[in-house]
């Protein structure tokens, strides 16, 4: 089991599966189906090295590119600790958070 926590939003318990990202995990808690309408997500591809980031979590979007303050981004925890790569590249283990 994998737990998915959504700092001011829902929190996800997903079945872990052998080489699952932290893509697959927002697109598992997503397509549960278990908060309707609690969470929603986007992300976007950047190419090569950056992969996939996430601009916009329950309405909540990515500003760190605007020239406008204050900025916002996403950043992913990985037990606790933040993460080394981005949520393509991030392997998930049976019991993370």
């Amino acid at each position: 089991m994998v737990q998915l926590i959504i700092n001011g939003g829902p929190t996800f318990q997903v079945n872990w599966t052998s080489g699952m990202t932290g893509r697959t995990l927002l697109e598992t808690a997503f397509n549960s189906g278990s908060n309707a309408g609690d969470f929603t997500y986007s992300i976007q591809y950047y190419g090569a090295p950056y992969g996939y980031l996430v601009d916009m979590i329950n309405e909540t979007y990515d500003t760190f590119i605007s020239k406008y303050e204050p900025y916002f981004f996403w950043e992913i925890f990985l037990n606790g600790a933040p993460a080394q790569t981005g949520i393509d590249g991030l392997i998930l283990n049976d019991g993370d958070e």
